[in-house]
């Protein structure tokens, strides 16, 4: 969630955002499951994610230049390189990001789901998230 995708929202909708994508990161720490930070490339991820995410055990950052996440071969070749085949996609940009992502996601033959799962392994004391100063 970059900066830009929050202007316009309230400061109330605007922490209940963050905390939506929040807890969706703790629980793939949670459970183990692999993140990938999709970025634009001239604009960088709220901190409050970033530091979430890069506390993780399994993740990886990579950029793009279009709405698509799949625009260019990283994605791909790291979900590959994970055994992975389905992917949930969070974002506050739906209409464009998210949907485009979604389609080719769908075109490389991965399951798809929304940021909207129910994570029922998450428990505290399995957490996979890395304590950092």
């Amino acid at each position: 969630m970059q900066t830009r995708f929050l202007q316009g929202f309230d400061e109330v909708r605007r922490e209940k955002l963050v905390a939506c994508q929040m807890s969706i990161v703790r629980c793939c720490a949670d459970c183990d499951i692999p993140l990938v930070l999709v970025e634009f490339d001239d604009e960088s991820t709220i901190e409050t994610l970033t530091k979430a995410i890069e506390a993780t055990y399994r993740h990886e950052k990579i950029t793009k230049t279009t709405a698509d996440a799949f625009s260019r071969p990283e994605l791909l070749n790291c979900l590959r390189g994970w055994d992975i085949n389905g992917v949930v996609l969070m974002g506050i940009y739906a209409a464009e990001c998210a949907k485009e992502t979604a389609k080719s996601a769908l075109g490389n033959h991965l399951e798809i789901a929304t940021s909207g799962v129910d994570c029922r392994c998450r428990s505290s004391e399995n957490s996979k998230i890395r304590q950092t100063d």
